[in-house]
């Protein structure tokens, strides 16, 4: 099976869609798009199930002034330096890298990190699998993680943008797609994503039955209407211009009401030559 068969829904980029995406693109501030129900549902139930029952979550912390800290680094933050704290979804490895790289433990990059040619991927975790966890070959989240990436899918993109997309320069291509989920505890402050040749930036929700009441909502700065908001639903993706006017953004707190409930989606940035 072609891949856009298995995992979009292909009635969502026919031709006719597409052009109504390009206009809706030039006349909306920032240049965003919500597309509920762009890939197929039922698969999209079978990786929220993967990520359910995984182990597979590590913490992960930004401050304004670094990317990536650590714990220390985290503590000794201002509380008004700090804009995100999240879960980010430890990648499962191939049979072989584990064979190759019996005791690696390195943090292979960071998402925005661009070199002049591609390089072979380092392994981004440690080689030892947590208890529970699988292998790449066997998980349907890893397969949906790489489809993002695909030619195939960045063509469907690149054809709403008119702008071609291509990994050619991003040295590690899988850091820039990956699963993350919130907690009551956790927060993403307002901040930009508009990296030097970070052309589109990618959200997709997979929240089951989200009550209104959950918070975890997406809000752009927006223009001169105001800031705008987007509740996490289920198969709800969000695409949008990071160099736009108004696409700085934040995501609302989760109301701790909620507090055995995490937030899951897909981030995904995507760059031109």
């Amino acid at each position: 099976m072609n891949p856009a068969q298995q995992w979009l829904n292909l009635d969502k980029i026919r031709p006719a869609c597409i052009e109504l995406y390009q206009s809706q693109l030039r006349h909306n501030t920032p240049h965003y798009l919500v597309l509920d129900g762009l890939f197929e549902q039922h698969m999209l139930c079978e990786v929220v199930r993967e990520l359910h029952a995984s182990p597979q979550w590590s913490v992960q912390q930004h401050t304004y002034a670094q990317l990536y800290v650590d714990a220390e680094q985290w503590s000794i933050a201002d509380k008004a330096e700090r804009f995100v704290q999240r879960a980010v979804w430890q990648r499962p490895q191939n049979t072989a890298d584990i064979e190759a790289h019996p005791n690696t433990n390195s943090n292979a990059g960071r998402p925005n990190e661009r070199r002049s040619y591609p390089e072979r991927s380092v392994l981004a975790e440690g080689s030892v699998l947590a208890e529970g966890s699988i292998l790449a070959k066997d998980s349907i989240a890893e397969q949906f993680l790489c489809y993002l990436r695909s030619p195939e899918f960045l063509q469907v993109i690149s054809r709403i943008f008119k702008v071609e997309l291509t990994d050619i320069h991003v040295a590690e291509p899988t850091l820039n797609t990956n699963f993350f989920r919130l907690s009551a505890h956790d927060f993403i402050g307002v901040h930009a994503d508009d990296s030097p040749g970070r052309e589109v930036c990618m959200l997709l929700y997979l929240n089951h039955d989200w009550p209104e009441d959950a918070g975890g909502d997406l809000v752009f700065q927006g223009g001169s209407e105001g800031a705008i908001q987007i509740a996490p639903v289920f198969n709800r993706c969000i695409l949008f211009d990071p160099a736009s006017a108004g696409s700085e953004h934040l995501v609302n707190q989760l109301n701790p009401k909620y507090a055995n409930q995490y937030r899951y989606n897909v981030t995904s940035w995507y760059w031109s030559f």
